[in-house]
């Protein structure tokens, strides 16, 4: 069933890729080469690994249009990552080159979306996201509607039918963290807040394996230097009649949360 899948959202992809191309669509591609530390010992990317080659060709193509960091600062703004839901489809070897895109599209409201795809050599998909964005005001730390907007002419379509899920799952009053993770300078980003990609090592160690199928993650509180975050999941006790249960394995939700209870991020993950 898996093969199948991939094979029907293969040839979806490449057929979105050309349509991409022959309509001018404002996205941003270019190739990457992964490294062993990308890889998990059975041959799947690390969540980090893949978040972190989304941010870095997202930052790269805000900048090509003059709206990234630097000239969002400015103005006393940042672009802020509210969701991501990414599916792995294939295996990667490390020190093969692969290609990666991004595609924006239209905004509604406050909120902008932005997709992602990473090919093989072969034209295949190796992963496929969606992602959500706001923009913040730097000082209040609270979303700003504004009239900025992608230029160029943006897709219309998700890679997802079902687009990015709710998560209802939360911990209850006494349950036991997993584990506790403490914020170190390594995860750390320009703004001094942690990195989302760091969030995709919080799920993995809290699960104990990086190979996973389908992931998304809400992103709720900014965290610093030094914060502890409590790491919450029903891993053990997942229920496979549960409405998100997966094919291949049961559904598992990793949440963080500070001391004092205020959520830092949710996560559904779903097994190979």
């Amino acid at each position: 069933m898996v093969k199948d899948m991939d094979k029907e959202h293969t040839e979806m992809m490449q057929e979105i890729q050309e349509e991409n191309r022959k309509l001018q669509v404002s996205g941003y591609e270019w190739d990457i080469t992964l490294t062993e530390q990308d890889v998990e010992e059975h041959g799947w990317i690390r969540g980090n690994s893949l978040l972190h080659a989304f941010e870095t060709i997202a930052s790269a193509h805000v900048d090509s249009l003059d709206m990234g960091f630097e000239q969002m600062i400015a103005q006393n703004r940042i672009w802020v990552m509210t969701k991501i839901k990414y599916v792995v489809y294939k295996r990667v070897d490390p020190g093969e080159s692969y290609h990666l895109g991004t595609y924006p599209r239209p905004k509604k409201g406050i909120l902008f979306y932005r997709d992602y795809y990473l090919w093989d050599k072969n034209g295949d998909v190796v992963a496929a996201a969606t992602s959500q964005w706001c923009i913040l005001n730097f000082k209040t730390r609270r979303p700003e509607r504004t009239d900025i907007e992608v230029p160029g002419e943006c897709i219309d379509h998700e890679p997802f039918d079902a687009g990015i899920e709710k998560i209802r799952w939360m911990p209850e009053e006494g349950d036991d963290p997993q584990m506790l993770y403490h914020v170190t300078e390594d995860d750390l980003d320009k703004n001094q807040h942690v990195n989302n990609a760091r969030y995709a090592v919080m799920i993995d160690e809290t699960l104990g394996t990086s190979a996973h199928r389908e992931v998304t993650i809400h992103f709720a509180k900014e965290t610093v230097l030094d914060d502890e975050i409590l790491l919450y999941t029903d891993a053990e006790k997942a229920d496979p009649k549960a409405a998100d249960y997966a094919d291949g394995g049961t559904s598992q939700h990793v949440v963080g949360e500070l001391s004092d209870s205020t959520v830092v991020f949710k996560s559904l993950v779903k097994p190979l």
